[in-house]
């Protein structure tokens, strides 16, 4: 149910965009902040959230998130005008655990970085607007400034530690490549469909449904092999179909065929980002320690969330530019879909390094009992239990007889 929360509100999203800014007056860049907007929110709070449910429960956490939901599900459907912005609440409860001020530098850094990387296309002086200057330097110096205090902060969210694991990191640099342009192309090609070739709510979700049909293949797909296959070639497979998908999107033009061009770049992106989730998925959740995983699942979605504001802050500047200079010449002249394909050549160039990094990965298989390739967990995590277990295997041994010993040490070693 948690997972189609977030499934649910980007389709209806999705579908109703181009209908929410032609009823409401929005601009192209207050349509796409209706995605970006939930993206940059959710990667701010998820690490914070994440702490909250660590040290009160998770069943509360999970009823609370449902009932808020729906509460402002409801609310969102009275909305007259774009803006609309409901009253703030304040918590002044200060929990000495709680990394506050982390993630208001998360929420301030990320938020000026992504309103100016949004408002620089339509600002009156473009890129050169003192306002847009101010939001991304203060935003990259706050985000620098969140790293720092992460690393001396003795209540952090994220232990800054794991990310020496090159594994670790590198597959949260790949994923976060591949999201840099995900859900930019799902947005953009379904407001393509809606805007450019007038389709209604409905025609949108039937031919965005291929996504959906691939998508649950593909995680049955990965599930059922993922402790066969190495998943260092699931990585490399789902990077590599995030490029073919968006290169493919990316060279048709208004009047080719969906079946040669959208239906294939639909199939391919969902399978691709897909894969890569999942093997990052299980490598997170196996390398933090029980009373982390909670911030372990907040950590992946925040990269992802974070990685999806600023693609859409990107690819709406890129949008914005193209669309008031269109090119007069050359393969998209006088096309429609220009500034459209300018954003999916931005979402293929954003997948290309996340396709280079996967030579680096050493990723066997993961989960299931025997497993050969699973994630390693810090050795300052489990370094004393082991040496615990191989004392008492000892001790067993000495005191209750050669079988009795051998037993406790094979439980050890299987353990292992």
């Amino acid at each position: 149910m948690a997972v189609a929360m977030t499934t649910f509100l980007q389709g209806a999203i999705t579908i109703m965009s181009s209908f929410a800014a032609k009823d409401l007056g929005m601009s192209t860049a207050e349509v796409s902040w209706m995605n970006s907007g939930t993206s940059l929110t959710s990667g701010a709070l998820l690490l914070f959230f994440g702490s909250i449910a660590d040290l009160f429960g998770r069943k509360s956490m999970f009823i609370g998130s449902m009932f808020m939901f729906a509460v402002v599900s409801l609310g969102a459907g009275f909305s007259k005008t774009g803006d609309t912005i409901p009253k703030q609440t304040f918590n002044k409860q200060a929990l000495k655990k709680l990394d506050l001020p982390g993630t208001l530098l998360t929420m301030a850094g990320v938020g000026m970085f992504c309103a100016a990387l949004s408002l620089g296309g339509d600002a009156p002086q473009g890129w050169k607007t003192p306002y847009v200057l101010v939001l991304l330097i203060i935003g990259i110096l706050l985000i620098a400034a969140f790293v720092v205090w992460e690393i001396k902060y003795e209540h952090a969210m994220i232990d800054m530690k794991i990310w020496l694991d090159k594994d670790f990191s590198l597959l949260f640099v790949i994923i976060s490549f591949g999201f840099l342009g995900f859900p930019v192309f799902n947005f953009w090609i379904a407001l393509y469909f809606q805007v450019e070739l007038h389709m209604n709510a409905i025609l949108t979700g039937v031919h965005m449904l291929p996504m959906v049909v691939c998508g649950l293949t593909a995680n049955f797909t990965a599930a059922a092999v993922q402790h066969r296959v190495s998943n260092k070639l699931l990585t490399g497979t789902g990077a590599a179909a995030l490029v073919i998908s968006f290169t493919v999107a990316a060279v048709q033009r208004t009047g080719d065929s969906y079946w040669a061009f959208s239906f294939p770049a639909l199939c391919l992106c969902v399978i691709g980002v897909d894969f890569q989730f999942i093997v990052a998925n299980m490598y997170v959740l196996s390398s933090m320690p029980l009373n982390k995983q909670s911030i372990a699942g907040s950590l992946l979605q925040t990269v992802t969330r974070l990685a999806t504001s600023v693609g859409y802050g990107v690819a709406t500047a890129i949008f914005d530019a193209v669309k008031k200079s269109p090119a007069t010449s050359g393969y998209y002249a006088n096309n429609a879909i220009q500034p459209y394909a300018a954003v999916f050549w931005f979402a293929a160039a954003s997948a290309v390094p996340g396709l280079l990094l996967v030579p680096f990965l050493k990723v066997g298989t993961q989960g299931h009992a025997g497993d050969t390739g699973r994630v390693r967990r810090r050795a300052s995590d489990r370094s004393e239990g082991e040496e615990s277990a191989v004392e008492s295997s000892h001790v067993g041994s000495a005191d209750d007889g050669g079988e009795k010993g051998t037993g406790v040490r094979q439980n050890v070693s299987t353990g292992v």
